[in-house]
């Protein structure tokens, strides 16, 4: 009787932790994927930021924005005049 009740907790025991194996390896396996897959998304996320800041420095060069104004109908001033006060500004 007693050898029985030992025979049935070490049967249990083997049954709880083969289905603590299988839950733990599903768990992981799970989680291995969402992994890969974030790894992935951070992977393209760094390749879309290089060509953002590609596009931004291109787009941000000093000859690119003067041929854009100049397309835009703006120039370099002929006459440059300066506004001079009669008055100073701060009296003493």
């Amino acid at each position: 009787m007693k050898s029985k009740k030992i025979l049935f907790a070490i049967f249990g025991l083997v049954l709880t932790l083969a289905l603590a194996k299988v839950f733990f390896s599903n768990t992981l396996s799970t989680t291995g994927g969402k992994i890969a897959m974030l790894e992935k998304e951070a992977s393209n996320l760094d390749l879309e930021n290089s060509l953002l800041g590609e596009e931004i420095v291109k787009l941000s060069s000093l000859s690119r924005i003067s041929s854009e104004a100049e397309n835009l109908g703006f120039g370099k001033p002929n006459l440059v005049s300066n506004l001079t006060s009669e008055i100073p500004v701060a009296l003493k």
